[in-house]
């Protein structure tokens, strides 16, 4: 970051080679740019992160360029460094020429350029797109017009066919999104939505030899991140049941599977990177007795060849699993139980392979609904009819109420509600509706269980619209 105190407050100078804006005018100003250290793959080959960026820098994601330095610290040898850009306000002002108090970016969660209301609209936003039934027009419409589906699909492709393990283990990492606030005719990526740009994704390629990140795992499979917000596995699972995001998602995967990914290319840039940079990568190793590490440079270069060696079979054998028709759910309109919320004294858990729901209330309450379950984002619309489906029991008999409801001002209005009479089995349970209300996109599913103590089970909660 440059600063004040030491004369001008940019860095004018083109520090990376052959770096142009959207006009084709070299990039040669700089506020802040990042001394790299290869990130988790500073050990190894130092190039992971890069490598990926320049792969990926034709596709609809936004990347960040990167200049090899030596660093030396009063005369003394410091290492091998990438200088990388970073993108901010600033960075896509230098790009694109947006003013930088028209943009809005958020970096893992958190605002970095924009107004509080940017973050809390792209957070309602990716809560409503993780539940919404995709298969309806209406939600894919709706989420198009929000985000850049392009964008997000390169994104989420690339993630995945590299498998960085650092991204959505588990929790939500390593992600930025940006958008321009007025949309620009002549300037593609300024069109208003949101857009995805590729940041940290050095955990990958089988760096380590972890399992996550070997050329024979699943990342589309087995991204189960339990995000509850801005979760961008579960909203791909969710989109998955549009027909025409599906067939577009395939697609782009398939050619980025033989363009950005052919292993003829990556093989030789990989070479081209080698050929630059191992030298300079095992003297900084070894400035830092880290000798150990670099004899294993060669071990490591071949590992990272293997990967794109062996990677295609195996991604393109879990995309045509994760697309299969066969075993998507298109008609249900609620979300998979994994991502209800609840409230109260209770304890909760999931079981998502059988798609189930348990609760456990220790003592009864006061009021049913001060221990409730909520299905939420649910759209419903006047004058068409629904049948709600589930298996349920407690382990105290008892009755329970449900039915579907939404926050307006801090009342909530029904335009449903039923009981279930549950026993200590498995009972299914049918009820059929009509929505006599305006059409609304946040409806939620309840269920009261705070007027007996006891263990309660929903499985395979299903809303399917009667035709």
């Amino acid at each position: 970051v440059t600063r004040s105190e030491y004369g001008d407050t940019s860095i004018k100078y083109p520090l990376f080679t052959d770096l142009t804006d959207i006009n084709g005018k070299e990039l040669d100003r700089f506020d802040k740019v990042t001394l790299w250290n290869g990130g988790n793959d500073n050990q190894t080959l130092h190039f992971r992160d890069a490598l990926i960026h320049e792969l990926a820098e034709e596709r609809n994601v936004d990347t960040m360029a990167s200049e090899p330095c030596l660093l030396f610290i009063d005369g003394e040898f410091w290492g091998f460094y990438m200088l990388r850009e970073r993108v901010d306000a600033e960075h896509l002002s230098n790009h694109f020429g947006l003013d930088e108090d028209d943009v809005a970016v958020i970096k893992n969660g958190s605002l970095d350029d924009g107004v509080e209301s940017d973050l809390e609209d792209f957070k309602q936003f990716c809560t409503w797109a993780i539940s919404a039934n995709m298969s309806n027009p209406l939600n894919y419409e709706k989420f198009c017009e929000t985000v850049d589906v392009q964008s997000f699909i390169d994104y989420m492709a690339i993630e995945t066919y590299v498998n960085n393990s650092d991204f959505a283990s588990g929790y939500m990492n390593n992600w930025q999104v940006w958008k321009s606030k007025t949309v620009h005719s002549d300037i593609p990526q300024a069109n208003g939505k949101w857009r995805f740009v590729l940041y940290d994704v050095d955990i990958s390629c089988a760096l380590y030899g972890s399992e996550k990140n070997m050329a024979d795992y699943d990342s589309l499979g087995n991204n189960n991140c339990k995000s509850q917000y801005f979760n961008l596995p579960a909203i791909l699972k969710s989109l998955i049941r549009s027909d025409e995001f599906r067939q577009q998602f395939y697609d782009s995967y398939v050619e980025i599977m033989n363009t950005v990914f052919d292993y003829s290319a990556v093989d030789e840039k990989i070479t081209e990177y080698v050929n630059a940079y191992e030298n300079a990568t095992t003297d900084t190793l070894e400035r830092f007795s880290m000798e150990w590490a670099a004899k294993r440079y060669p071990q490591e270069e071949q590992r990272i060849r293997e990967f794109f060696r062996d990677r295609p079979s195996y991604a393109k054998r879990y995309l045509d699993n994760y697309c299969d028709e066969s075993k998507i759910d298109f008609e249900n309109n609620l979300a998979t139980t994994n991502f209800w919320s609840y409230y109260g004294k209770c304890e909760a858990s999931f079981n998502q392979s059988e798609n189930s729901f348990t609760l456990k209330v220790n003592t009864a309450q006061e009021k049913p609904w001060n221990i409730q379950s909520q299905a939420k984002n649910v759209l419903l619309e006047k004058g068409k009819t629904y049948t709600l489906s589930f298996k349920a029991s407690c382990s105290t008999p008892c009755e329970v109420s449900l039915g579907f409801n939404h926050n307006v001002d801090g009342s909530y209005p029904q335009c449903w509600s039923d009981e279930a009479e549950l026993t200590n089995e498995l009972k299914e349970f049918t009820y059929t509706f009509t929505i006599d209300d305006e059409t609304y996109y946040d409806w939620q599913l309840y269920f009261n269980y705070g007027g007996t103590a006891g263990t309660y089970k929903i499985v395979n909660p299903r809303l399917v619209e009667v035709k």
